[in-house]
């Protein structure tokens, strides 16, 4: 569950995100520059594809340090399982 939430609200904002970045370059070439329909899509490509490669490098981050994260519970998980296992045998015996 918590896999798909993180997903979900990663995957949300880099939709959101890449969106305003194609949105604010035009908004920038023809509003504030006052340039052409054609010179401001041009504009938005030069916003918005920096915009997808920041983005996807912040994924490919996030998701090192939640792999990380996941192995390091589990890591944790083991031996917490291994120490209440050496516990029950030693009243057993």
């Amino acid at each position: 569950m918590a896999d798909l939430r993180f997903m979900m609200a990663f995957g949300f904002g880099f939709i959101s995100l890449m969106f305003l970045g194609f949105l604010s370059g035009y908004c920038l070439g023809k509003f504030v520059l006052k340039w052409s329909d054609n010179n401001s899509l041009l504009l938005a490509l030069g916003t918005g594809i920096p915009t997808l490669f920041v983005e996807g490098f912040l994924m490919i981050i996030r998701l090192n340090k939640w792999e990380k994260k996941r192995e390091i519970e589990k890591q944790q998980q083991t031996k917490v399982n291994s120490v209440i296992s050496l516990s029950s045998k030693k009243k057993h015996d």
